[in-house]
């Protein structure tokens, strides 16, 4: 299903990714670390000119996530019949949660992005990358 992360890619990370901001990836459940290395390898293919910023937003765009603690089932859940409870709510507010988790931590851009926000192309170039 879900791949590991390798030592690897947690030294990519390392490298895009602030003292400030690996913590919070760090916290994000193993599928979403994974998920945001395919999105942000899938950004860097697609926009061989991609920012700091917008890799940071690519690695942490699913940061949010972690605040409701949902099991994947309960994901899968939120997803399909919306609010339902408190933590399927704040699933669903992942994008305004996470971009309050980066604000003071993160490049104005980043938190920008992750919010579902920022310029047209960068945002595009985002959401095209998490299509995976």
């Amino acid at each position: 299903m879900w791949s590991k992360v390798s030592a690897s890619d947690e030294r990519l990370v390392i490298e895009i990714l602030s003292a400030e901001e690996f913590p919070l990836w760090s916290a994000m459940q193993r599928a979403d670390r994974a998920h945001s290395l395919k999105v942000l390898r899938r950004l860097m293919e697609q926009r061989p000119t991609t920012s700091r910023a917008e890799k940071c937003a690519a690695l942490l765009h699913d940061v949010g996530k972690s605040v409701s603690k949902l099991s994947t089932m309960g994901r899968v859940m939120a997803t399909l019949l919306g609010g339902c409870t408190p933590r399927m709510r704040l699933y669903r507010s992942h994008e305004a949660i996470g971009a309050r988790m980066l604000e003071g931590v993160s490049e104005p851009l980043t938190v920008d992005l992750v919010a579902g926000r920022g310029p047209d192309d960068s945002l595009a170039a985002l959401r095209r990358a998490d299509n995976v």
